[in-house]
Formats: structure tokens, sequence, C-alpha cells
């Protein structure tokens, strides 16, 4: 019996949730499914070599041994100008250059993907994948693994990507509750969305005590300081600001209590590094805020945490807060996503959109009463264990993955 041939897209493979979670799901599949796997990524990344070791990995983007002479010379061209990110910043010949190379890699990539190679099933992860799909040769249906709320749709997919997102797949996989009615409301039917919450491998997700001792000795932070942590990238998204706000707001309700506010995440230079530098600087925080760039391996640094704080303005269901959850520290979030249907009234605290003072009431309440941050973080933990670990989410996607292979075999050929 052949295999079925599945081509799963990541948009990146850089060490952030939606690619970290499609890594897990290709690893474990690779050891529980029968599935010919294949990989294909819009951007590379720090994981790009995780993913070639589990099945054979592309790239969208191709090498420039791969282009012909007119495109080789565009894309040294491309260096020479610059490669502003915003469209409204490029300059003409910026704007001629990238859409000359995009024209080259559609047809070398399309070529490639129509080319004899059509798969069973396409496993588009994350909406930023989505501008892909009518590029690629699918035999069969497509997936739709949406890790993001609305805002992300339509300003961070781009107007081709939400309008692919929306035609082509057959089946959606929402990764929390909000996710599933933000997709609703585009237009999605209730029905063909599955409603599968982001996991990690519990177990290996803990790192040694000796490793926790050893980031706290190189920070050094004095032991029985106060720990509240963030993560992510710094950007106005993600409300890097938000946390130093907190962490101000924190401050003027006594300083008798010693904390370390520790943001884990970024780029170590740039505009946006100093700009959190700037306002660090302007607040006095520099001697109780520490702000590292994204770690290869972070869990010594959650380690330390005793609080998680979630400062973003829109988040779906970040990884990061199971990750930090299942150390056991319990959750303070804005009601910003879909992480509220973790926290619920067990593990933590959401409180009112960007209401910085309440975030600040609340790490105060846990800073005083160590037996309620002790409580929280076991529920955290146990239930990161009982709900989110591989083991429990990654046989609910195969499933659905089965179930959408056998609606479009049985499907009637157009």
């Amino acid at each position: 019996m052949t295999r079925p041939r599945v081509l799963f897209i990541s948009h990146d493979a850089t060490r952030t949730g939606a690619p970290i979670v499609l890594l897990n799901l290709v690893r474990w599949l690779k050891e529980n499914s029968d599935l010919d796997m294949h990989i294909l990524l819009k951007r590379g990344g720090a994981l790009a070599a995780d993913f070639a070791e589990v099945a054979p990995t592309s790239g969208w983007f191709p090498n420039n041994a791969e282009l012909s002479l007119p495109a080789r010379f565009m894309a040294n061209l491309a260096v020479e100008v610059g490669g502003a990110h915003d469209a409204k910043k490029r300059s003409p010949i910026q704007r001629a250059v990238r859409g000359g190379l995009h024209r080259e890699v559609v047809r070398r990539r399309r070529a490639r993907f129509d080319g004899g190679q059509g798969f069973d099933l396409v496993y588009a992860n994350s909406a930023g994948s989505a501008e892909l799909l009518p590029h690629i040769g699918a035999g069969g249906p497509i997936i739709a693994h949406v890790h993001e709320l609305e805002y992300q749709l339509r300003h961070d997919a781009g107007r081709d990507g939400l309008r692919q997102l929306l035609r082509l797949p057959s089946r959606y996989i929402a990764a929390a509750d909000r996710v599933k009615s933000t997709l609703v409301g585009l237009g999605v039917p209730d029905d063909r969305i599955d409603v599968c919450r982001e996991f990690l491998d519990t177990q290996a997700a803990q790192p040694g005590a000796d490793a926790i001792e050893r980031a706290r000795e190189d920070l050094g932070i004095p032991a029985g300081t106060f720990i509240v942590g963030g993560s992510g990238t710094i950007d106005w998204r993600k409300g890097t600001d938000l946390f130093l706000l907190v962490a101000a707001a924190f401050r003027r309700r006594g300083a008798h209590r010693r904390a370390r506010f520790l943001w884990v995440g970024g780029q170590p230079a740039g505009v946006q590094r100093a700009q959190v530098q700037f306002d660090i600087d302007q607040l006095g925080l520099s001697e109780c805020v520490t702000v590292l760039p994204a770690q290869a391996n972070p869990l010594d640094k959650f380690g330390l945490m005793d609080v998680f704080l979630l400062s973003s303005r829109s988040d779906p269901y970040p990884l990061v807060c199971l990750e930090t959850a299942a150390l056991g520290k319990p959750q303070v979030s804005f009601d910003n996503g879909g992480i509220s249907e973790f926290i619920e009234d067990d593990c933590g605290f959401v409180v009112p959109y960007l209401d910085v003072e309440a975030a600040a009431d609340r790490l105060v309440e846990l800073h005083d009463n160590p037996e309620l941050r002790q409580r929280l973080g076991r529920r955290a933990a146990a239930k990161v264990r009982e709900r989110h670990d591989i083991s429990v989410e990654a046989p609910r996607l195969l499933e659905v993955v089965e179930r959408t292979l056998r609606e479009g075999a049985a499907r009637p050929a157009d």
C-alpha cells in the first residue's frame, strides 16, 4: 500500500512558537505514523537543520546556483540597494528587484512542485505559509493550521496570504477557541475547523537544577530574588514596552520588594532593542530589568522565573506560556487572546486588556504570598501535562490528517 505523501509548509524555521510546534509534530509523526513526509520552508532559520533531520526539506527561496543569470544579477543588486522590509520605504529599484526575484522564485519552485510531485495532502502551518499554496502541486486536500488572531491575519499574513488562507484549504486547525472564532468571523464554516491547542514534550522541557543555578550566577541575580519573566520578539504585538511599564508600576508599590524583571528574546542590537534600552533608562529600571537576546535553549532562564508575565497585545496561544507553566510558573496575562483558556481560575490571573496597574497588583500578590504562588504553579504544571503534552495533542492532529486524507480520497475527481 502506498504511503500518503504529505507536504508540511512552515513560514520559517526560527525558534518561535509555530515552527517549534511543527517541528515537534513531524518528529512525533515520524515515529508514530506511516506518512511519507516532505517539508517546505518559506524562509530559513536556526531550526532548518532540525527539520532536515526529520524529512526531506526544501527552501522556497532558491540558492544562487539555482537562479538564472539575470536573477543572480538581481540578487546581487538587491544586496547593494538594501532590502527594506516595509514596502512603503522601498525605492522603485528595490521594488523592481524584489518583484523580479519573486517571479523567478515562483517559476523555479512551481516547476519543482508541479513536476509530477503531487502530494496527497498539504499541511500549511501558520497563515504566513498560505501564499505558497497556489504554487504547490497538491493532488489532494489542504489543511491550514492557524496560530494567529485577527490582527496577525490581517496585517502580518498580507492581503494575498489571507485571501489564499480563506480560499484554498478544505480543513482548518485552530490553536485556540479564540482562533476558531476569528476564522468563523472571517467566513470559514464552523464545521470545517478543529481546535487543537499548542503542545510540547513536557519531559524534555525540564532543565536541571544545576543549569538553573548557573544561569542565576551568570546573570548575577542573588538567591531569593523574586523574578518576573517575559519572552518573545521585541515588538509592538509582544508588548515589550508594556512589560517595562508593569515593572515600573510594581516598583512603585514598594521598594522593599526585591524583584528582577527578565525578558528573554529578540535581537541583541538594532533599533527596537535600542528603543527598549531607552525606555529602561528613562524609567530608571536599569538595576531591575534584564533583557537577553533569543536563546538556543531558554529553559534554564525560564527555570529562574517565579512568575511569567504575558504582556502581549495580541497572542493566540503562546507556546512560552506552556513552557514556563510546565516548570511550575503561575501566569499573569492581559486579556489578549487564547491563553485565558489555559489560565482559567486556577493557575494564574488574567487582567483587563493593557491594565498595567492591575497586572502589577497581581504580581505584588504573588510576591507577597509564596503559598499562593506555589499552589498556582503546581496546578499550571499539572494542566500542561494533562492537556498539552505531545502525547495528548499530536494524536489528535494525526487523526485530523488521516480523516482529511480519507475525505479527499472519497471525493469524486473534478
